[in-house]
């Protein structure tokens, strides 16, 4: 299979606008002992620009690659063709899921949102160990609610009844 030059465009669009949303993020108030407004999205951003500057050198790595290799086989144009068609899905399932996140977030709290969200975007991504996938859920729920409330000291939807009352010990410890 060969790779189009213009894939290159999205990890060069992508490192070009991070660095330029970096620069203006240098305006908003930075925290003296905690993260303040201006540095969670300037680690976002940095995280950006090295998946982005990854994914480039990657994908240019293909690019040349594929060059040597124009002849593809009838064969692997078949096994392409059926891969596509489930990798559509996923991506209507993982917007699905999304969707969810958004609407149950509030009424569920993060916690419990965040549990069912990472619940099935790891099924989508191949986890049928349910052990696994129970464990992963609810350790990385849990701790990813312990570093945006205790860490980053930013509050998160806490939901209704014992929910909050969970999102709320979370926040104590």
């Amino acid at each position: 299979m060969k790779i189009k030059l213009s894939k290159l465009t999205f990890p060069i669009v992508t490192i070009v606008y991070s660095v330029f949303l970096y620069n203006v993020t240098f305006s908003w108030p930075t925290g003296n002992s905690v993260v303040g407004a201006g540095d969670w999205p300037r680690l976002v951003l940095i995280g950006m620009i090295i998946l982005s500057t990854i994914l480039l050198i990657r994908d240019l790595r293909f690019y040349l690659i594929s060059r040597k290799k124009t002849i593809v086989s009838e064969k692997d144009e078949t096994n392409i063709e059926m891969i596509k068609q489930p990798a559509i899905i996923s991506h209507w399932i993982a917007l699905g899921a999304i969707c969810l996140f958004v609407i149950i977030l509030r009424p569920i709290g993060f916690p419990l949102s965040a549990f069912i969200f990472v619940i099935i975007f790891a099924l989508i991504m191949g986890m049928r160990n349910w052990k696994s996938l129970l464990l992963v859920s609810f350790i990385s729920s849990i701790a990813i609610s312990f570093l945006f409330i205790n860490v980053l000291s930013l509050p998160l939807p806490p939901g209704n009844g014992i929910l909050g009352s969970f999102t709320r010990f979370i926040g104590q410890l």
